[in-house]
């Protein structure tokens, strides 16, 4: 009995003490992580009402610089000509004022300091320093001379406001933006409520958590004095002579499987020890081998996350780079289509308003019995309808090209004939400008100037050429005109008989940076010595001609030297060079 006792007092002691040193950690650690957890609350709560007020302001100020360039843009292409039309000035007030964020507003004054659009219709026309009473703070804002976006706040009838100033591009306008200060103190309160309420949801669980760690503690001492009493009980029936021939058994090796000593399955407490042991045994042998099992399954599982990891990541990365392409066209779509839009309104304003202005001449009278400066101004006129005509053609021509649906009328043509006569047609202009034109054929076998073309498209792309070449080429210079044949292998390796037109001017060229903007739309070139008026789509509308009848388009030049432009067209039906310009 005194073994028993000392047996479980010794038993008892570490137990205990572990059970006391965890209290004591308990104890320690509490204070610490509510402390910690009270800071970190104070600190977010700190550093997120910045960031609302930072966000607030920043955002009133993006509006009012995306206002002022919607605002810009739609002044560009709706021009306010006449300021008592009533409609357009509606238009403009629509794009002006706006309400954001249910409270936010936006209105719009000139560098005069007078307000033009305002949601109340009673400050419209009034100055910034009348308004200066209602709203302090307003002209150090929203100043006259203000060539950069800015912000700040102004106190409207008692209440703060935050202010943000754009100058609107192009224009004597400064879009204003302006909300409510309430609206950011509502914000930075609702981001204390929450960081309050996630202090207190932390205390709540870590005081949940501490309850519980203590309540475990008790029923750990509970269970281990309970233990200690029952070994204590076992000892005393002396049968540690069995628990010996039972652990030797379990100790010795059994390749896996455990088969105990019948003479330990007695009914008593030993037998039923034995037997569990027995059943633990092969309990731990199916668990060891289901383990295994499932550690392959997870590995093998592992292993088809990490390819289909990389599989997506691979696709992510496709995609990512199917969506960059896409958002380039789309930029440079979005710059031709502005390209567009400047070159159509000032290549049609031009024509438009010198036909206006002649017009009107010749209906005020003014040149009634002159018939020779009639017939000057109908002249006049009768030009720039035939030049706003060709800038019309041009953009049809183009659209119906890229859209595929230009009709072509595909026959054999006469080259020869038709090159000369487009040669006549412009040999009045070389005269005019003393150039000199002069048309050569490099053969003298008649059938080789049979081709398979479409003669009006053709006529159009030899036109262009010529236009062009008598355009920039100097007073005095000169341009020659050839036409022949050459062999062409195509990507089969088959020989292909082309007849090719080639235009050649002794002008001043072109330089190698604008050599590749040549063929694209609006491709004028950007140097002052060549600026001459036109669409910039005749080159465009010509490649997509000769490649549409199978040839190629070309040319060479050097700056200072000159340039020579060539195209070929197919002798034949089957000499076309499909899929190869």
């Amino acid at each position: 009995m005194r073994i028993t006792l000392s047996m479980l007092v010794l038993a008892a002691i570490p137990l205990l003490l572990l059970w006391y040193i965890d209290q004591q950690r308990l104890s320690l650690i509490s204070p610490v992580v509510q402390t910690e957890t009270q800071g970190y609350a104070e600190r977010t709560a700190a550093i997120a009402s910045g960031s609302v007020s930072t966000f607030v302001r920043q955002a009133v100020d993006s509006w009012a610089k995306d206002q002022a360039n919607e605002l810009s843009v739609w002044l560009r292409t709706h021009p306010l000509t006449d300021p008592s039309d009533k409609q357009a000035l509606n238009d403009l007030r629509s794009m002006a004022v706006q309400p954001f964020w249910g409270e936010g507003i936006t209105w719009i004054y000139d560098r005069s300091g007078r307000v033009i659009f305002h949601p109340n219709r009673s400050l419209e026309g009034r100055s910034l320093s009348e308004l200066e009473g209602v709203c302090t703070g307003l002209n150090e804002v929203a100043r006259v001379d203000l060539e950069s976006p800015t912000n700040g706040e102004i106190r409207c009838e008692g209440k703060p406001n935050i202010l943000a100033v754009a100058p609107v591009a192009n224009t004597d306008y400064l879009m204003a933006a302006m909300l409510p200060r309430q609206y950011l103190d509502d914000a930075q309160d609702n981001v204390r409520n929450n960081t309050t309420q996630f202090r207190e949801v932390i205390e709540s669980r870590m005081a949940f958590v501490t309850n519980d760690i203590r309540r475990r503690g008790t029923a750990y001492i509970s269970v281990a004095f309970a233990l200690i009493a029952l070994f204590a009980i076992l000892l005393a029936r002396t049968i540690v002579k069995p628990i010996r021939r039972l652990t030797d058994l379990m100790t010795s090796p059994h390749g896996g499987k455990l088969v105990v000593d019948p003479n330990l399955k007695t009914r008593d407490e030993i037998g039923e020890l034995a037997r569990a042991f027995e059943k633990m045994a092969g309990d731990l042998v199916r668990s060891r081998d289901e383990l295994m099992r499932r550690e392959e399954t997870i590995a093998r599982a592992n292993t088809e996350i990490m390819r289909l990891n990389l599989d997506l990541e691979a696709k992510v990365q496709e995609r990512t780079r199917r969506l960059e392409k896409a958002l380039e066209e789309l930029k440079s779509l979005d710059k031709s289509k502005d390209d567009f839009i400047s070159l159509v309104s000032h290549e049609m304003r031009t024509p438009l308003t010198s036909i206006s202005a002649y017009t009107e001449a010749l209906i005020s009278g003014g040149v009634a019995r002159n018939w020779d400066q009639q017939k000057s101004f109908l002249t006049i006129i009768f030009d720039e309808a035939e030049r706003l005509t060709r800038l019309i053609n041009d953009v049809l021509d183009i659209s119906r090209m890229e859209a595929k649906r230009m009709p072509f009328n595909f026959k054999e043509i006469n080259l020869a004939s038709l090159v000369e006569k487009a040669v006549l047609n412009n040999r009045k202009t070389a005269e005019n400008k003393n150039i000199s034109l002069k048309y050569k054929i490099s053969y003298d076998r008649p059938e080789l100037s049979q081709v398979y073309a479409d003669y009006d498209r053709t006529m159009q792309v030899v036109t262009n050429l010529l236009s062009n070449a008598l355009k920039y080429t100097p007073e005095g210079g000169r341009v020659r005109v050839s036409l022949g044949v050459e062999r062409k292998v195509d990507r089969h390796g088959k020989a292909r008989r082309m007849s090719k037109v080639t235009v050649a001017d002794n002008g001043m060229g072109i330089p190698e940076a604008d050599k590749e903007r040549v063929f694209e739309k609006f491709g004028q070139i950007d140097s002052v010595d060549y600026h001459h008026e036109g669409s910039g789509l005749g080159l465009a509308i010509a490649r997509l001609i000769v490649e549409e009848h199978g040839g190629i388009l070309g040319f060479t030049s050097k700056l200072g030297e000159g340039s020579m432009f060539y195209f070929t067209l197919p002798l034949t039906k089957d000499d076309r060079l499909d899929g190869e310009g």
